[in-house]
C-alpha cells in the first residue's frame, strides 16, 4: 500500500511543478546581445528618429577633458565621443560652443574659451577650429551636429575672472551683471539681443550646422542668500529704461519671447533647413498637468515654453524630464503625456516635434535594477520621436553605459540602440536633417 502511495504520489508532484511553471514567468540566461537583438527586431522602423546626446563644455564636463589640453589630445576625445555615439547608434550631437559668452570655434564677436584653452582669448595652438572640425568629424559618421549655445550666460565660478577685452563684460559692462557666483547678460539690454543675435547667426551663416540649440538657462534660477531670503536680479535699471510700465515679470517674458522669435526666423530667412530646437525645464507651470509641482519656469526662468511652441518659434524640444517614474510631484508619465500633446494642446502641426531629455537617475536604495526595469515599463518611442541624453563622457572617464542606467533602459532601448536601416551603408547621410526639402548650399 505504500509502495502504491509513493508511485502514485512522485508523479502526480511532478505534474502539479511542470504546471506551475508553465503559467510562470521563467528568468532566462539569454546573451544580453541576443536580448537586445531580439527587442529591436520587435520594434515598428521609424524613418526619421532624433537620438541625441549632448556634449557639454562648461566646466569641461564633457569635452574636453581639461582646460588647455594639446590640440592632439582634445581632437582623439572629441573622436572617441563620436565614434561611441556611431557605435551605440545614436544620430547625433549637441555640442555647447558657447557656455559663457566664449567660443569653441574661430570668431570675431566673442574670445576663445577658458575652457578650451586654459586661458579666455588665447587660441589654439597649433591653430585649429574645433567646431569645423566636429562638423567634419560628425558628418563623416554620419551624424548631424547640433550647436549649442547658452544666450545669456557670461561668467562660470569654474572659470578665472579675467577675460579678454572682447569679452562681454568688457564690450557691455552695463548690461553685464553678477548674480550669485555667475555674470550673466540682461535680456532687457537691447544691445545684449543685438550681439547674441549676432553671435547665432554668424554660426549659422559661416558653418555646415544641422541645427541651433539651447537649454534652460534664460534669466538665471533663482538665487538665496545665507538666511535663505530670494536674492533679486539686478536689471533694475534696464527695466527703469525699457519697462513701458509693464509688470516685471511680464516685461521679462517679452524679452526672451521676442529674442527666440527673432532667433528662429533669423535662421529660417538663412538656411531653412537648420533646426533650431531648446531643452527647457521639464515643468512648463506647476499644475501642468494636474497634480504636477515643483519649480515655475514661467515665473522663474521668464520662460514661456509653451508659448514659443504654439507659435511656432521652434522646430523641436526636448524638456529636461529629470525625474524618476514614480517620483511624487513629477511624474514622469504624464510629464511626458503633456509635452507630446496627449494630455493638452501644446504642440502645433508642422515640423515641431517633442524629444525627450534624460539623465542618469539612481534607483532608490533597496530596490534592484530588475524590480526598477520591470516596473518602468516600456515608454518612449511609441509616443514620440526622440530622446536626447545627458551627460556624455569621453572615453576613459565614464563610458556611455552611464546613458543607459537600468531607470531609463527600456525606454533607450526603444529610441536609442535601433539604427535605421540601411545605417552601415550610409555613413553620410544625417538621419534626421531637414536639408532634403531645400538646395544644397553647403561648399
Amino acid at each position: 500500500m505504500i509502495r502504491l502511495t509513493k508511485a502514485f504520489i512522485l508523479p502526480l508532484f511532478l505534474a502539479l511543478l511542470l504546471s506551475a511553471c508553465a503559467s510562470t514567468e521563467i528568468i532566462s540566461e539569454e546573451h544580453p546581445a541576443d536580448r537586445l537583438e531580439r527587442v529591436r527586431s520587435s520594434l515598428p522602423h521609424i524613418d526619421r528618429e532624433f537620438r541625441a546626446v549632448w556634449v557639454a563644455t562648461v566646466a569641461n564636463i564633457d569635452w574636453p577633458s581639461e582646460p588647455g589640453l594639446p590640440v592632439h589630445r582634445q581632437q582623439s576625445e572629441l573622436i572617441d565621443i563620436l565614434n561611441r555615439v556611431r557605435m551605440l547608434g545614436l544620430n547625433a550631437i549637441i555640442l555647447q560652443i558657447r557656455p559663457t559668452a566664449d567660443a569653441f570655434y574661430q570668431s570675431d564677436l566673442e574670445p576663445w574659451s577658458y575652457y578650451l584653452t586654459g586661458q579666455n582669448g588665447v587660441a589654439p595652438d597649433p591653430f585649429y577650429d574645433p567646431l569645423a572640425f566636429a562638423t567634419e568629424e560628425a558628418h563623416r559618421r554620419g551624424l548631424d551636429l547640433h550647436v549649442w549655445l547658452n544666450p545669456y550666460r557670461a561668467g562660470h565660478p569654474t572659470a578665472p575672472d579675467s577675460k579678454a577685452m572682447n569679452h562681454v563684460a568688457n564690450r557691455f559692462p552695463d548690461a553685464v551683471l553678477a548674480y550669485g557666483t555667475q555674470l550673466w547678460m540682461d535680456p532687457g539690454a537691447p544691445e545684449i539681443a543685438d550681439h547674441s543675435l549676432a553671435v547665432i547667426m554668424d554660426v549659422v551663416e559661416r558653418y555646415d550646422i544641422d541645427g541651433v540649440h539651447m537649454d534652460d538657462y534664460f534669466y538665471p534660477y533663482t538665487v538665496r542668500d545665507e538666511e535663505g531670503n530670494t536674492v533679486a536680479f539686478p536689471d533694475s535699471a534696464a527695466y527703469a529704461a525699457y519697462g513701458e510700465s509693464m509688470d516685471i515679470g511680464d516685461w521679462r517674458r517679452q524679452n526672451v519671447d521676442r529674442f527666440i522669435e527673432r532667433v528662429y526666423a533669423s535662421i529660417k530667412e538663412r538656411k531653412p533647413w537648420v533646426l533650431f530646437g531648446l531643452s527647457p525645464f521639464g515643468i512648463w507651470r506647476p499644475g501642468h498637468p494636474e497634480g504636477v509641482t515643483g519649480f515655475d519656469q514661467y515665473e522663474g526662468l521668464y520662460a514661456d515654453a509653451r508659448k514659443w511652441l504654439r507659435n511656432g518659434w521652434v522646430d523641436y524640444y526636448t524638456p529636461q524630464l529629470y525625474w524618476p517614474m514614480d517620483s511624487q510631484g513629477q511624474p514622469y508619465g504624464p510629464l511626458l503625456d503633456w509635452w507630446v500633446g496627449r494630455t493638452s494642446p501644446i504642440a502645433i502641426s508642422g515640423l515641431v516635434m517633442p524629444f525627450i531629455g534624460l539623465i542618469p537617475v539612481r534607483t532608490k536604495p533597496g530596490r534592484s535594477k530588475r524590480s526598477s526595469i520591470k516596473s518602468n515599463g516600456p515608454v518612449g518611442r511609441p509616443v514620440h520621436p526622440g530622446m536626447s541624453c545627458f551627460p556624455c563622457r569621453p572615453c576613459g572617464r565614464t563610458t556611455f553605459i552611464s546613458l543607459i542606467p537600468c531607470t531609463w533602459r527600456p525606454m533607450l532601448s526603444r529610441l536609442c540602440l535601433r539604427r535605421p536601416r540601411g545605417w552601415a551603408e550610409r555613413p553620410l547621410q544625417h538621419p534626421f536633417s531637414n536639408r532634403a526639402a531645400w538646395p544644397d548650399e553647403r561648399t
